[in-house]
Protein backbone atom coordinates (compact mmCIF):
# COMPACT_ATOMS: atom_id res chain seq x y z
CA UNK A 1 0.00 0.00 0.00
CA UNK A 2 1.39 3.50 -0.98
CA UNK A 3 1.96 6.11 1.35
CA UNK A 4 -0.18 9.37 0.69
CA UNK A 5 2.25 12.20 -0.45
CA UNK A 6 0.41 15.09 -0.27
CA UNK A 7 -3.35 16.15 1.26
CA UNK A 8 -6.35 14.73 -0.82
CA UNK A 9 -8.61 18.15 -1.98
CA UNK A 10 -12.60 17.42 -1.61
CA UNK A 11 -13.36 20.83 -1.97
CA UNK A 12 -16.63 22.59 -0.07
CA UNK A 13 -19.63 20.33 -1.41
CA UNK A 14 -20.91 17.00 0.30
CA UNK A 15 -19.01 13.82 -0.79
CA UNK A 16 -19.10 10.35 0.12
CA UNK A 17 -16.36 9.37 2.14
CA UNK A 18 -15.37 6.02 2.60
CA UNK A 19 -12.08 5.56 2.76
CA UNK A 20 -10.83 4.67 6.35
CA UNK A 21 -7.44 6.47 5.96
CA UNK A 22 -8.50 9.36 4.23
CA UNK A 23 -11.12 10.52 6.63
CA UNK A 24 -8.64 9.55 10.08
CA UNK A 25 -6.24 12.05 7.95
CA UNK A 26 -8.96 14.93 7.63
CA UNK A 27 -9.27 17.86 10.19
CA UNK A 28 -12.85 19.07 10.82
CA UNK A 29 -14.35 15.53 9.40
CA UNK A 30 -15.71 12.50 10.89
CA UNK A 31 -16.93 9.38 9.40
CA UNK A 32 -21.02 8.91 10.33
CA UNK A 33 -22.75 5.76 8.63
CA UNK A 34 -26.29 6.02 7.91
CA UNK A 35 -29.15 3.59 6.70
CA UNK A 36 -29.77 3.54 3.04
CA UNK A 37 -32.88 4.71 2.49
CA UNK A 38 -34.97 3.24 -0.75
CA UNK A 39 -36.99 5.77 -3.02
CA UNK A 40 -39.95 4.14 -4.86
CA UNK A 41 -39.51 6.33 -7.65
CA UNK A 42 -35.77 5.85 -8.20
CA UNK A 43 -35.35 2.35 -7.88
CA UNK A 44 -31.54 1.31 -8.47
CA UNK A 45 -32.64 -2.09 -10.21
CA UNK A 46 -35.41 -2.87 -12.54
CA UNK A 47 -36.87 -6.31 -13.28
CA UNK A 48 -35.91 -7.26 -17.18
CA UNK A 49 -37.34 -10.48 -17.45
CA UNK A 50 -40.61 -12.20 -15.92
CA UNK A 51 -38.42 -14.44 -12.92
CA UNK A 52 -36.70 -11.45 -12.10
CA UNK A 53 -39.25 -10.41 -9.54
CA UNK A 54 -39.82 -10.13 -5.14
CA UNK A 55 -40.51 -14.32 -4.75
CA UNK A 56 -44.00 -15.97 -4.85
Amino acid sequence: MSAIQSPVTVGSEIVLLLDDHIVAETRHCRQVIHAAEKDPANPMLTAAEPWEGRGP
